[in-house]
């Protein structure tokens, strides 16, 4: 068996995870909203309200265009090495909101990290979980984001949205109405995983071997929690490189999606918070009238480009999910159970 672990062979490099985790993201973020604001100041001109504030394509004009010398080579590079160095820190800007907000909450802390689905567990929640949480944060992000929407098709109104955000809050609190409703959310989101092939556990024998397991090395999946995970992990990272590669490939892959999810829905709201923040300081713009008017093409056009860029950061999130849920969790376990046997075949 492989035994290759030995700090001496460990390096820190720049690798291709860090173009794809964090710069790809954080230029496609930037790319999203250069061209939305380039196009919504070159279509929407109007006379009593030429542009739309676009933050953005106003600093680059001001800044970039105006007082740097690119035509020099020594600042071109100088530049590019700058550009590239913050694309490369606002990517872990990304990579920290997305590890947050979807590793620590969405999953963490509402779904449940897999090897609670894949051990045989006394305790169906972990020690110290407010299960109301789930409900209401799941609850909240769907009404959240269903609001936005609505507002997108609708005549915006400042006072109108903020009642409806505090109306959320509000209701939201009421337990029994809560997980009512998340409880539908659940049911068409079970619907959906059932369509797309992604089953919750192992076979019931299987998981019975791989928790016994853990339990002759002592470590009680109820007690230990998320160090079992890190135990499992390590493990395959000393007795086999080789796996410890695939593992590293599935991991890179679902950090990808994540992250890509993450700058989409990101310059989604950016975007959403730049109309709106247009639409309540100009409400009598004509801006504000073509926006909304059914009978200016592209007006529509807009609105479409806002949900094929919502729908995209979410059909990435279920990537996310399923390259972590069925690739990597799935092969970090059975990985795990094929070396402890034939690390005891061995011994035999």
């Amino acid at each position: 068996m492989e035994k290759e672990f030995n700090k001496d062979k460990i390096q820190v490099t720049f690798s291709s995870y860090d173009f794809l985790g964090y710069i790809v993201p954080s230029i496609i973020f930037f790319t999203i909203i250069m061209i939305f604001e380039t196009k919504i100041n070159t279509l929407f001109k109007t006379n009593n309200n030429p542009f739309i504030y676009t933050p953005l394509t106003k600093f680059y004009d001001d800044f970039i265009v105006v007082n740097l010398n690119l035509t020099n080579w020594v600042f071109s590079l100088l530049f590019f090495v700058l550009i590239f160095s913050f694309f490369y820190a606002f990517g872990h800007v990304i990579a920290s909101l997305s590890a947050f907000i979807l590793d620590r909450n969405l999953i963490g802390r509402c779904i449940k990290y897999p090897y609670r689905n894949f051990l045989i567990l006394c305790n169906t929640e972990p020690v110290g979980n407010n299960s109301f949480f789930k409900e209401r944060f799941v609850v909240r992000l769907v009404l959240f984001n269903a609001l936005l929407l609505i507002f997108l098709f609708l005549n915006f109104n400042i006072c109108y949205f903020t009642f409806s955000i505090v109306a959320l809050i509000i209701v939201t609190r009421i337990k029994k109405l809560t997980i009512w409703f998340f409880n539908k959310i659940k049911f068409y989101l079970n619907k959906l995983g059932d369509f797309l092939y992604i089953k919750p556990n192992f076979s019931e024998d299987f998981r019975k071997e791989l928790t016994n397991l853990y339990k002759e090395l002592k470590l009680e999946p109820d007690k230990y929690g998320t160090f079992i995970y890190w135990y499992t992990r390590n493990y395959i990272m000393e007795k086999s490189p080789t796996f410890n590669q695939m593992l590293i490939n599935w991991f890179n892959l679902y950090s990808f999606a994540r992250n890509l999810s993450t700058s989409c829905y990101l310059a989604y709201l950016y975007v959403i918070i730049l109309l709106f923040g247009h639409f309540t300081l100009y409400p009598d713009s004509s801006f504000y009238k073509q926006f909304y008017s059914w009978h200016i093409p592209t007006s529509f056009w807009y609105k479409f480009f806002l949900i094929i860029l919502f729908t995209i950061s979410i059909i990435l999130l279920f990537r996310f999910y399923y390259l972590y849920y069925i690739y990597y969790n799935r092969y970090l376990f059975r990985t795990f159970y094929y070396l402890k046997k034939e690390e005891e075949r061995i011994k035999t």
